[in-house]
């Protein structure tokens, strides 16, 4: 991500001549892909789909923004032998959709600095790749699909590319990915 921000300056030293702020009013619809996945460092399983996330957020103050996003990854775990030797590895895919409510520290042109929450329905939908699913639904309380509520912080920071265009990396505590890098373009 350093290596794009620091390229896109190289041809014209000098990104003032874009002169924008971040301010009330604005729109923006963000694409990102999750670089650090949340179940491969926590659980060690293989990323079967990249995790993204899509965001469209809004300026409802010069120094407040509401969005909404979702997010998905797919990812396959490793095998697990339980005590009574049976075995089980699964493939999740998880979904999270829901508003995000950040403060902006935007006084700089070009560059807005922010940090706030995220408020979400969480979907995770298991498939058993090894194992009998009967015996895991019957005995270990397995369940296929699982919906609940979630929340997290986050923080992150967008600079501004080109005209209407922004590159952003956002590191949340929740979710599909810890560090999520991607473009933005102002509505």
């Amino acid at each position: 991500m350093a290596t794009v921000i620091v390229s896109m300056g190289l041809p014209a030293q000098n990104n003032n001549h874009l002169g924008r702020y971040f301010t009330k009013g604005q729109s923006d619809l963000q694409v990102g892909l999750g670089l650090v996945p949340v179940d491969v460092i926590l659980e060690k399983a293989n990323i079967r789909a990249l995790p993204y996330t899509v965001e469209v957020k809004r300026m409802m103050g010069d120094h407040f923004s509401l969005g909404l996003f979702h997010t998905r990854s797919v990812v396959e775990g490793q095998l697990k032998v339980y005590q009574d030797g049976v075995a089980r590895r699964l493939e999740k895919d998880f979904r999270q959709t829901g508003l995000k409510m950040a403060f902006h520290f935007n006084q700089f042109k070009n560059f807005d600095s922010y940090g706030g929450i995220a408020l979400a329905i969480n979907r995770h939908y298991f498939t058993v790749l090894e194992g009998d699913e009967d015996y895991l639904i019957q005995h270990l309380n397995f369940r296929p699909k699982r919906t609940g509520m979630g929340y997290t912080g986050f923080v992150g920071a967008r600079l501004v590319a080109r005209k209407n265009w922004t590159v952003f990396s956002e590191v949340g505590f929740g979710g599909n990915s810890f560090l999520t890098c991607g473009v933005g373009y102002q509505l």
